[in-house]
């Protein structure tokens, strides 16, 4: 269920709060496919972990494999565990996410033949020369068991699905490589066999070679060789490009039904100089008494309520409202960057001054949209009044503040939501329909109602309402022109190979030069109206 909320599609309100949220350093740093993943893991480990505890599997080494724009081509490895008696035929195959099949990889499905003993083999995947690979872009290799020998009892692991993607690269603040947790906690079953912890490897070393990185386990409230099975100065290494791997820590049932039990696993350094373990250097482990099926139910409720309330916006209290407004990255200080600390600076006195705004779980949401609807227009006036004086005191007409600074200032956040919209999102909907819904609101709306307020008040007074259009016709007819030639544009992206046939994405050399001639056309646009106004 959550895996599903995470994954539904969005609307282009989601985006709009999430803009205004990085822009003022009110938005948790979290990668929203590592959110998806760690859904995958199922926070509790899967039962069937069980019955395969003692049984031999079969699965990628890694999670994760990195590619950059200047790769050719991407090696991922395959590895046996337990039993490898039997021979074994396995079948990869690439599937579609974000990257897309010739575009960004070449396609490939083959068998894979294991021969008794034989515990690792490699994979290598294609990449196409000069493919766009933005932040983020993913695509998956999938394993399937099609035939082994008579008594052979090898399946599939928990990787048995291969993410390879462009990472972010969000490194230390040095700039350094670093590793780090993927996460800070996790849960399993007592019954479970074993937990599953993953690592990260962000940033590239100057020179490729493989990362070694000491860890060991450390005891909380849980024993070590009662409850779990430690690790003392243990060794995992990086190899190649891969870029999220796991620590598998054996979990031991003793049938008592007992308090639930912690213990960490910490990351002592790495083998070379170059690479810097990052701020996620320990992770929590959570062992539930399985014993008692009652309170697994409890505990299950209690996780299951507290992820659907982080997911769901407008969801918080008048007092966590207060403290995310007075707090740098709404609280995840460990992970705020030096542009975090600055931008809450500069947006702290409105985080603080609508923090007060009550919740929207209040009354249904009326009282929070109609105390937002005040505040939003004391500030509209404020912004209005202050552009103005601005506007004055450097010589610029009223008409032209408008157009530029005012426009501008709030586009802002219109920008920031349909870039975010153009990362996540499969096609590009909510990246181009959020400007022309917020342009529709800001046009029938935002002229509408006061010119309503306006007519009434005046038809009161027995005088008619006039406002004079100036230089509007002018203004309007450029934009008409500039409006028809980007659709155009857009048509063109869509039917011709040359820029993907798309709107957004497609090849670097097309891209960069329609973005560049948009941002023409919108200073073409701002020169015509100066000059009409001289």
């Amino acid at each position: 269920m959550l895996f599903r909320l995470q994954k539904r599609v969005r609307d282009r309100l989601y985006y709009r709060i999430r803009a205004i949220r990085q822009l003022t350093s009110s938005w948790k740093k979290t990668d929203e496919e590592k959110e998806v993943q760690e859904l995958e893991e199922k926070e509790a480990v899967s039962p069937d972990h069980t019955s395969q505890k003692l049984k031999p599997r079969i699965e990628f080494t890694a999670r994760v494999y990195a590619v950059y724009p200047q790769d050719k081509k991407v090696k991922l490895s395959v590895i046996r565990r337990g039993n490898s008696d039997a021979a074994l035929t396995l079948n990869y195959s690439t599937v579609d996410g974000i990257g897309k099949k010739d575009l960004h990889y070449l396609p490939k499905m083959e068998n894979l033949r294991f021969a008794p003993q034989e515990m690792q083999k490699d994979i290598v995947i294609d990449l196409v020369d000069g493919a766009d690979w933005r932040p983020n872009t993913v695509f998956y290799v999938h394993l399937k068991i099609v035939d082994q020998d008579e008594g052979g009892k090898t399946k599939l692991g928990e990787c048995n699905i291969a993410h390879v993607k462009c990472p972010e690269d969000t490194t230390s603040f040095s700039g350094t490589p670093n590793v780090e947790f993927v996460k800070g906690n996790y849960v399993c079953k007592e019954n479970c066999g074993w937990v599953r912890v993953f690592i990260t490897k962000r940033g590239k070393t100057k020179t490729p070679h493989d990362v070694g990185v000491r860890f060991e386990t450390e005891d909380i409230s849980a024993n070590a060789n009662e409850d779990y099975v430690p690790y003392k100065n243990a060794l995992l290494y990086f190899k190649g490009q891969e870029y999220e791997k796991y620590i598998d820590v054996e979990v031991v049932d003793d049938k008592d039904d007992e308090k639930d039990e912690t213990f960490s696993v910490e990351l002592l350094g790495t083998e070379d100089r170059e690479t810097t373990i990052g701020n996620k250097k320990r992770t929590i482990v959570t062992i539930i008494s399985d014993d008692n099926v009652l309170k697994n139910i409890t505990n299950t409720r209690k996780l299951v309520g507290y992820y659907l309330k982080r997911m769901t916006p407008g969801q918080a209290t008048w007092r966590e409202q207060i403290i995310n407004a007075a707090s740098v990255n709404s609280g995840d200080v460990a992970n705020a960057t030096v542009l975090d600390c600055v931008l809450h600076g500069l947006a702290f006195p409105w985080k603080f001054a609508f923090a007060f705004v009550p919740p929207p779980m209040m009354m249904g949401g009326w009282l929070c949209f109609v105390v937002a609807l005040i505040a939003i227009g004391l500030v509209t006036a404020v912004v209005g009044d202050i552009a103005s004086i601005f506007g004055c005191m450097v010589g610029m007409p009223d008409a032209i503040t408008a157009i530029t600074l005012v426009a501008l200032g709030t586009s802002l956040p219109d920008t920031f939501a349909s870039k975010i919209a153009a990362e996540n999102d499969d096609s590009a909907d909510n990246a181009v329909g959020n400007v022309t819904g917020s342009n529709s609101v800001n046009v029938f709306l935002g002229l509408g109602l006061p010119w309503l307020v306006a007519a009434f008040y005046w038809c009161d007074k027995g005088q008619p309402f006039v406002v004079k259009a100036g230089d509007l016709g002018f203004s309007v007819a450029v934009f008409t022109i500039f409006s028809i030639i980007f659709l155009i544009v857009l048509i063109a992206r869509r039917m011709l190979a040359v820029f993907g046939k798309g709107e957004l994405g497609g090849p670097p050399g097309p891209k960069i030069a329609c973005g560049v001639f948009f941002i023409l056309l919108w200073v073409a646009y701002i020169g015509l109206s100066i000059w009409k106004t001289q």
